[in-house]
């Protein structure tokens, strides 16, 4: 977990949870590691992401791939705020879980461009 604290007073200061946007990828992350908190959590304590860049077939500048992680939170099918997760990410996570809970291994081809996982 991640805390903010503030204004930086000292022993009197309170502690909150980091903005939305929040990236962290240094001293406590590997070289191509990256811990981003996506979400402004309100109530209870903001849990960060962390991704590894595993391999980048087009070299793009570091805080543009943070940046572009980051807005793609942002885009996930009929909601509104941010969420956790890159909704590439989600949408393979959901799809994933539909699968495996039904059963179907063949969907109709007049779904794939659908989003009947959701």
């Amino acid at each position: 977990l991640f805390f903010d604290n503030g204004n930086g007073n000292g022993k009197n200061s309170k502690y909150y949870n980091p903005p939305s946007g929040t990236v962290v990828n240094d001293k406590i992350c590997l070289k191509n590691d990256f811990f981003l908190c996506a979400q402004n959590v309100t109530q209870g304590s903001c849990t960060p992401v962390n991704f590894n860049i595993i391999y980048d077939s087009l070299n793009l500048d570091s805080d543009l791939l943070r940046k572009f992680t980051y807005d793609q939170c942002f885009v996930y099918f009929n909601w509104t705020g941010a969420i956790k997760n890159p909704a590439c990410c989600q949408y393979a996570h959901n799809l994933a879980y539909f699968i495996g809970k039904n059963g179907i291994l063949e969907v109709n081809e007049n779904l794939w461009d659908k989003l009947y996982y959701i």
